[in-house]
């Protein structure tokens, strides 16, 4: 089991905000300084014989997060193109001089670009094949699907 401790650096820096202006310089360098160290410091992983101890001692220890084992899950070729269409969440088209693009978030895709996209914590890197005004194609080995947009 692995623990990992984090230190909120916004409850350093929320004299900064909130009161910047009462703090002399001298004062605010000393917070961002304090603030730099504790980033700078490493991590240690503690094992499950202190994290029970410690538990003994201190009682309930919550926000510990144990490791899941992944299991992997099994995609045919011929299905992973659907799995991986949708995962993908245009926001709209737009035509520049002819040319129909594809908006991704902030991302504009020209069509014969590739585009990543994450699927079951591995990411693909599937071909946009084709966009026009009302959809558009993605492509991945001999595999390609059309998708209208809603």
């Amino acid at each position: 089991m692995k623990l990992v401790f984090r230190i909120s650096v916004l409850a350093l820096f929320s004299g900064l905000s909130a009161h910047g202006a009462i703090y002399s310089l001298e004062e605010r360098k000393k917070m961002i300084e304090n603030g730099r160290r504790v980033l700078e410091r490493e991590v240690i992983f503690v094992d499950e014989d202190i994290v029970n101890r410690l538990a003994v001692v201190f009682g309930d220890m919550t926000g510990i997060v144990e490791d899941e084992e992944e299991t992997p899950v099994k995609v045919s070729p011929d299905r992973l193109i659907y799995e991986l269409a949708k995962q993908i969440h245009p926001t709209g088209v737009f035509s520049v001089n002819g040319d129909y693009y594809l908006i991704l978030k902030e991302k504009r895709i020209k069509a014969g670009n590739y585009m990543p996209v994450r699927y079951l914590g591995r990411e693909y890197n599937v071909l946009l094949s084709k966009v026009v005004r009302n959809a558009f194609s993605i492509k991945m080995g001999e595999q390609e699907l059309q998708i209208k947009l809603k």
